[in-house]
């Protein structure tokens, strides 16, 4: 069931309606994205989203094919998961993409090369910068890689300094696969791709990506800077991933220091609005994905839509940001919450 939770504490400005788009960049944001579920339940209100506000981009924040990534830049998951999900004219845009963990279980490389083939996704990097600007406002987007930044995910420990990747604990990746917890297509991939019963690799940050991270966001001179990764920092969900402790402790200090506005994340299947240290922490992952069960008490906590698959919207210009949870009910498009960050 769908629970929306609105602390009154803000400093953003609450609208319960609006007028339509005006000029500016306006764009979608979605995660957890890539699988079927999204042409069932999220890709057509995508579609409609996007024509009504002109929307010329959507960041797209990894895990962009389940359960397994991908195996080569000819896999036909960049097909059915994405050119025949995602059709509506209005999302024939630019798709800034990150990384995710599921993405790693397979060729991470393949989904960069598949920027080459494609008109609209756009990955060039593992981590990269955008400059995006109009008469009337402009945007620098950094897009980065958490799986390195975090040493990999609840069960590989990931090296960036020798890109090697070993199985943290080979019995409980057997127990999840007994319990239902992780597929049997993530287990195999997993297993077939990492190694097991080895050293496993000391955690270090990816101190070559942080520093890059930090002079892009020292550099930018935009009206607005966001910064997009897959794993969050802080997540207010029950049962699922929680707050990423690494980026806790390295980035969330970065994005505080050169007053990045928002950061978007994925991973947790919710949508979920927190507020740190003057920072909009917004979680978009229910593209094709969706968890019940948050913390409604948790320190910071603005709203959240749990339980349903959705997205978000944003109408972006000189002076203010306006980003809209748009959630699936019953086939139809619901916004349960909209809020306006105010220059």
């Amino acid at each position: 069931k769908e629970r929306i939770t609105m602390p009154a504490r803000m400093w953003w400005i609450l609208l319960l309606g609006g007028a339509g788009p005006t000029a500016g960049l306006n764009f979608l944001s979605v995660g957890d994205w890539g699988d079927t579920e999204a042409k069932a339940f999220t890709a057509s209100l995508m579609g409609e989203a996007a024509g009504n506000l002109s929307a010329q981009f959507v960041l797209a924040i990894g895990d962009n094919m389940y359960d397994t990534g991908v195996s080569s830049v000819d896999d036909p998951q960049f097909a059915s998961k994405f050119e025949e999900t995602f059709t509506a004219s209005s999302l024939q845009v630019p798709w800034y993409v990150v990384g995710g963990n599921h993405d790693y279980y397979g060729s991470i490389s393949a989904q960069v090369e598949y920027t080459n083939k494609s008109d609209r996704w756009t990955f060039p990097e593992l981590y990269y910068t955008k400059y995006l600007e109009d008469s009337d406002a402009s945007l620098t987007i950094v897009a980065i890689d958490t799986w390195r930044l975090n040493g990999g995910d609840t069960y590989v420990a990931y090296d960036p300094r020798t890109n090697r990747g070993v199985i943290r604990d080979p019995a409980r990746l057997e127990r999840d696969l007994a319990e239902g917890t992780v597929t049997r297509g993530t287990f195999e991939s997993i297993t077939r791709n990492f190694a097991k019963d080895a050293e496993i690799p000391a955690t270090v940050a990816d101190q070559e990506q942080l520093d890059q991270i930090e002079a892009w966001l020292r550099d930018a001179n935009s009206t607005w800077t966001v910064v997009v990764g897959h794993f969050p920092v802080y997540s207010a969900t029950l049962d699922e991933h929680g707050d990423t402790p690494a980026l806790v402790q390295s980035l969330a200090p970065l994005l505080a220091q050169y007053g990045v506005d928002v950061y978007f994340s994925g991973h947790d299947h919710v949508l979920q609005h927190i507020s740190k240290d003057g920072v909009a922490y917004l979680g978009s992952g229910a593209g094709a994905r969706e968890h019940s069960g948050m913390n409604a008490s948790y320190d910071g906590l603005v709203a959240y839509a749990d339980g349903k698959f959705g997205f978000m919207t944003h109408e972006l210009d000189a002076t203010s940001l306006k980003t809209t949870f748009v959630v699936n009910d019953k086939g139809a498009a619901s916004k349960p919450y909209t809020f306006t960050i105010s220059k």
